[in-house]
């Protein structure tokens, strides 16, 4: 992909003497620039969890212990048996 940037004076200048100094070319100089500051630019795995996670929880500390019998008394609540 070819991208046209316009570069400040000053940072055109560091550039092209960066460049010259290490016999790297601007192409190269800039996609490891970029590269580099978009991977500092990714939020972290925790932040993308905290996104997606239940804000509250179940707010049931019971659940993962008792969640046969929570479902069967909601179960029996919604469909009580005939006699």
């Amino acid at each position: 992909m070819t991208l046209t940037v316009r570069l400040p004076g000053d940072l055109e200048t560091t550039l092209d003497r960066y460049c010259a100094a290490t016999g790297k070319t601007k192409s190269w100089v800039v996609n490891e620039s970029l590269a580099a500051y978009l991977v500092g630019q990714a939020p972290a795995p925790h932040a993308l969890w905290q996104q997606f996670r239940p804000a509250a929880g179940s707010r049931r500390g019971d659940l993962a212990e008792r969640h046969s019998a929570i479902l069967k008394d909601k179960l029996r609540a919604k469909h009580p048996r005939q006699q």
